[in-house]
């Protein structure tokens, strides 16, 4: 007489249903984090740029006496060199409005037209504190009730801009 030795202990189909979606949740979650991970490296990627750009317009001012044109057709090849070899093509020296609160002022613009409403957003948080602004007459009582960059979905602004000098 055998006592169960031929019965064999084993997983039931359910449990190995709940093992495979417990496995599949966490991948989703891992994958959620890391994305958002990157959206915040990006953002800091592109403040970290805009400061270089910052610098490197404040040395060209040094060196030469005036601040780089905002037309890239006259801008000294060196410093047009510089934006496009070592930053890309999104970041360009643009000219603050002569209306309103500001009579002249320069800055780094960085196109934000293919990025991410997630690195739009990290963007918005570090505004304040890192003095971005957005594009519309640098607050000068316009639609935006801020000067700073607000992020994705607030203002419609495809670009974030870096004073470099302001001249009130």
């Amino acid at each position: 007489m055998m006592h169960g030795a031929g019965k064999k202990k084993a997983f039931t189909l359910v449990e190995l249903l709940i093992v495979v979606i417990l496995i599949g949740v966490l991948a989703g979650v891992t994958m959620l984090s890391m994305s958002s991970v990157e959206d915040k490296l990006k953002a800091n990627e592109i403040l970290e740029n805009l400061r270089i750009a910052k610098e490197a317009a404040l040395n060209y001012y040094t060196k030469n006496g005036k601040w780089p044109a905002y037309d890239k057709k006259t801008v000294d090849s060196l410093f047009s060199d510089f934006m496009e070899k070592k930053l890309g093509d999104k970041y360009t020296v643009v000219e603050a409005g002569k209306n309103g609160v500001l009579s002249k002022g320069i800055f780094i613009r960085y196109d934000l037209s293919k990025e991410t409403d997630e690195v739009k957003n990290n963007l918005a948080k570090m505004a304040e504190e890192n003095n971005l602004w957005n594009s519309s007459n640098y607050g000068t009582g316009s639609a935006y009730s801020s000067r700073y960059y607000l992020g994705a979905g607030k203002t419609g602004e495809t670009s974030i801009h870096l004073p470099v000098e302001i001249i009130y």
